[in-house]
């Protein structure tokens, strides 16, 4: 869930939301910066990554 990234991203993880179609899963409306990366698809996301 978008909002549970919110407390990672105040102690300075970096975050990935992977979005699904569950209506639980949108994010909520307003400041979404603690949402670094959006991956719909979390495996392509990983495989692109540097190694």
């Amino acid at each position: 869930m978008a909002r549970n990234l919110k407390p990672a991203a105040e102690l300075g993880m970096t975050t990935i939301w992977v979005p699904t179609a569950a209506a639980w899963s949108k994010p909520d409306a307003g400041d979404q910066s603690h949402i670094h990366y959006t991956a719909p698809d979390l495996t392509a996301f990983l495989a692109a990554l540097p190694a």
